[in-house]
Formats: C-alpha cells, structure tokens, sequence
C-alpha cells in the first residue's frame, strides 16, 4: 500500500497543468510559481497555438474581410462579438479598434452617415495580453510578468521596492522599451518601437517629470502627434496628423492649460 500511494504522490506531482491553471499561477505572487506557470504554457504554444487561445493571423485575415460592406453589428458577430478598444470619428467615418481574442486586434472603418457598415479595416495584427503582478514593497531583485503564452512580458529590478530599470518586452522576446530611473524617479528619454522595429511613442522624463516633445506614431510610422512639456505639463503647441502627414488638430498650452484652440498649420 506504501508503494502504491509513493506512485500515487509522484505521478501527481509530475502531472502537467492545465492552460487555464497555468495561466491562473501567472498571477501568483509567488516568483518561482509565476515561472512555471509561463514554463508550461511555452511549452504548450509551442506545440498547439489554439491550446492556449491564439487562432492566428489567417483565421482572423479571413473574418474580417468578411465585414466589408456589412452593417456593423452583423460584422460584430461574424468576428466573434470582439471587445471594443475605443477609437476615433470625424468627416462622416468612424476607425474602432477591437480586441479580437487574446492574440489579435484590428481597427474597423465605420461610417457613420446613416447606414453603419464597415467599409474598410486595417489587416490583425497581433496583441498579446500579459497578466500584471505587483511586486511586494520591499522586494529587491529582478521581478518578472508574462504574456499570457508564456513569453516574458516585463523584467523589473527593483531595490527595497525602488525601481532602478524596467524592460518591457515583446512576445517574440524582442525589446518594447527600455525605462531607466534615478532615485526611483523616471528619468531620461524613452522610445517605444513594435515588433518590426517601427516607432511606437516617444517620452522624455527629467527625475519624474515629462520634458521635451513626446511623439506619438501611426502604425506606418509616420508622425501622429507632437506635443511639448516642460515641468510635467503641456507647454507650447500640440499638433495631430493623418497617416499622410497633414495637420488634423492644433492647440496651445500654457503650464498645462488650453489657451488656443487653435494655431497654424
């Protein structure tokens, strides 16, 4: 009987989490737990990208251009009833981003003069949802979150709870950003690039407050949004552009405050 409940013992231990249970120890606080758990579901991706949730690029391809010229809530169902992702409106259109599982996203183009169908998207393009941990006040070391197929997501070092440097990673486990501190305060400039190497945002930080200009980019990247701080708030002029380079919005700040609502081209 000994022997019997040994093998019993061992053979539990050694069983195989489940995707869901794997995926529920990504948000243990527990560092070594967090690994298996990302471990398990590497492993699983690897093998079967379904098994933890990814239907791939060609699946979703094929759905949404299926939505093309339909109402929108019949191109709703035929992607599956997505979460909506906000997005912008003007000139008689709407551009929606919606998160189509927990893999891919796409922006729907929508027009909004009365009939509701999509007339055009862009191509899914991959998202990956990770699971956010909180690292306890006084933790020193390197503390880490994941994708949730398994792929580090954010590499933290942290002394006494004080953050010294954060990385934030794609799922290919390529760089994302880079954040360096000083005295726990954000300090420097920080770009943001996707995983092809395209400019996301830029930001410069001087020990915790914004300076300089920020930029935001179009997934093309060419230049969304340009604005400028000084002492943490807006200062000077702000511009939005279309994808083509033309000014779509202009205002100026002083400390913070809209003064003109709009400037020059």
């Amino acid at each position: 009987m000994r022997r019997v409940m040994l093998m019993f013992v061992f053979v539990a231990a050694c069983r195989s989490p489940s995707a869901d249970e794997a995926r529920s120890w990504l948000a243990s606080t527990d560092p070594a737990k967090r690994h298996d758990g990302a471990m398990a579901l590497q492993k699983m991706y690897e093998r079967d990208p379904k098994s933890v949730g990814d239907h791939g690029e060609a699946y979703w391809a094929d759905r949404v251009v299926r939505t093309r010229g339909l109402p929108a809530s019949e191109a709703l169902g035929i992607l599956g009833n997505p979460k909506p992702m906000g997005g912008e409106a003007g000139g008689g259109g709407a551009s929606e981003g919606w998160r189509l599982d927990d893999f891919w996203l796409v922006t729907l183009h929508r027009s909004t003069r009365g009939d509701d169908t999509i007339f055009g998207s862009t191509p899914p393009r991959r998202g990956v949802i990770h699971v956010d941990v909180t690292a306890p006040a006084a933790f020193t070391g390197t503390w880490r979150t994941y994708f949730v197929n398994g792929a580090l997501y954010e590499s933290v070092e942290l002394e006494r709870g004080v953050r010294r440097s954060v990385r934030v990673f794609h799922d290919s486990g390529k760089v994302r950003y880079e954040r360096r501190y000083v005295d726990g305060k954000l300090d420097g400039t920080v770009l943001s690039r996707d995983a092809n190497g395209v400019p996301e945002w830029e930001e410069t930080y001087a020990m915790g407050k914004q300076v300089g200009v920020a930029k935001i980019f179009h997934p093309n990247g060419t230049l969304h949004q340009e604005a400028h701080y000084a002492d943490g708030r807006l200062e000077g002029t702000l511009r939005n552009f279309s994808p083509q380079g033309t000014v779509t919005f202009c205002a100026q700040y002083r400390a913070g405050v809209t003064v003109d609502g709009g400037c020059a081209p």
